[in-house]
């Protein structure tokens, strides 16, 4: 198992307790920077290898930055758009329409 693939799997894992700590903890700036930094370098680390997460990742940083507004879910949508949006089968979920 490669480090993307190992990495992709630890994400899919924790995934649950992820959107929950942001759910719960969604007015501490310094839990969810941590958090969103967690899922950042998670997301680095697997790149492609988490492509089955796309959607999800996306409709929970979508919600996250619409609740708290806090830049590291800006961050987390960079990732996604360095990985996935040169793509084109991934361009209809990043919201791309041609």
């Amino acid at each position: 198992m490669s480090d993307a693939s190992l990495a992709a799997a630890n994400l899919a894992h924790s995934w649950p307790l992820l959107v929950t700590i942001l759910a719960q903890y969604s007015g501490n700036d310094r839990v969810t920077e941590k958090t969103g930094r967690a899922i950042k370098q998670a997301l680095q680390t697997s790149r492609a290898s988490s492509a089955g997460m796309l959607q999800e990742v996306l409709e929970t940083v979508a919600r996250q930055f619409h609740i708290t507004g806090h830049p590291c879910m800006l961050y987390i949508a960079s990732e996604l758009l360095k990985t996935y949006g040169g793509q084109p089968q991934y361009q209809a979920a990043l919201g791309e329409e041609r």
